[in-house]
């Protein structure tokens, strides 16, 4: 009888470092690591997550999958794009996120790991442009093509997303590229960005994502046909965005930058 009471408790024991160690990650992890200290805020913020696993594609690759950062899918995480872990967010309508390396390019091909993107040029991406900017690893290659590769990489990269900026401005993901690309495009590719969202404008500036993007839309402005397209997209949204969490960012940002006849 003594004995398997014993026994039940080394089974509870083990059942319960199994799962702190999912809760806390890898106490081996010297980056980014959660002490002991947070051990309480990280058990709190797991029970909220969904099972990443159980949705986990089955892999060959012996390689372990990239930890998941848990501060990003409480809701914010303030590396942002630098962060070296990876970020999943609820699906939305707009952008179902992945999970893991989870297929999502139209050919089905699986999204290049982040070695490979060492070599890569970007005539090479032709065709795939705005399906990478939904991986993490390769919008953040794409950001740097705009960095280093001058007006020519602008310009294949915008004739590839410009159709859906809509759907990049609130991903995860594809939002850090829009706002890259409207810091280096032109004022005419910038006006055409305008456009082509105007329509869904009141929608993305409420998405947790793409409030980001349009702030930093807003703060490019300099055509008063931007402006004008701008104002007649939120004119009858006002009251909504100012009570949204994230809309109201949009609003403050209109405040400091358009003129008071613009505002009105």
């Amino acid at each position: 009888m003594l004995d398997n009471a014993k026994k039940n408790r080394k089974e509870l024991i083990a059942v319960e470092e199994d799962i702190n160690n999912k809760i806390m990650g890898d106490p081996t992890d010297d980056v980014y690591e959660l002490s002991k200290n947070f051990k309480n805020f990280a058990m709190a913020s797991g029970k909220n997550q969904p099972d990443i696993q159980q949705n986990s594609p089955p892999s060959n690759n012996s390689s372990p999958a990239p930890p998941i950062c848990r501060y990003f899918s409480s809701g914010f995480c303030s590396r942002g794009e630098r962060c070296h872990f990876l970020h999943l967010a609820p699906p939305s309508p707009h952008s179902p996120s992945p999970v893991y390396y989870k297929t999502r390019f139209k050919n089905g091909r699986i999204p290049i790991p982040p070695s490979r993107y060492l070599n890569l040029s970007l005539p090479e991406c032709t065709g795939e442009i705005a399906d990478m900017c939904l991986d993490q690893h390769g919008c953040r290659f794409l950001q740097r093509q705009l960095e280093t590769g001058g007006a020519e990489a602008g310009k294949i990269i915008f004739t590839e997303v410009i159709s859906r900026m809509v759907e990049l401005m609130s991903d995860p993901f594809g939002n850090y590229l829009c706002q890259k690309l409207i810091e280096y495009c032109g004022e005419m590719e910038r006006l055409e960005i305008v456009r082509e969202i105007s329509t869904n404008l009141v929608s993305i500036s409420k998405n947790m994502h793409g409030t980001r993007a349009v702030q930093k839309l807003v703060e490019h402005l300099s055509l008063p046909e931007e402006y004008e397209l701008v104002r007649k997209s939120l004119k009858g949204s006002v009251v909504g965005l100012i009570q949204d969490l994230n809309g109201n960012h949009v609003i403050q940002k209109c405040l400091h930058k358009m003129e008071p006849n613009d505002n009105q």
